[in-house]
């Protein structure tokens, strides 16, 4: 289970404050997210990726199309 206090970091660090923006840039909606930080849900493996690749936490080509580091953790 993620802890949601490491949740709520990796979405601060996409720097998208909208949760519409942010579920479009990683295929999850709105709804899924706000379920996601109240603690009532979790994130798919796919939709957790994709968050870990637009905060730039892991290597790759994050959904914004940049190319990722491994800046944290």
């Amino acid at each position: 289970m993620l802890d949601l206090s490491l949740l709520r970091q990796i979405i601060a660090a996409t720097g998208i404050a909208d949760y519409a923006i942010l579920g479009a840039k990683i295929g999850a909606s709105e709804k899924s997210i706000y379920k996601w930080m109240n603690g009532t849900s979790q994130p798919a493996a796919k939709h957790l990726y994709q968050l870990l690749l637009l905060a730039g936490w892991l290597k790759g080509k994050n959904p914004s199309g940049k190319n990722g580091g491994l800046s944290r953790g």
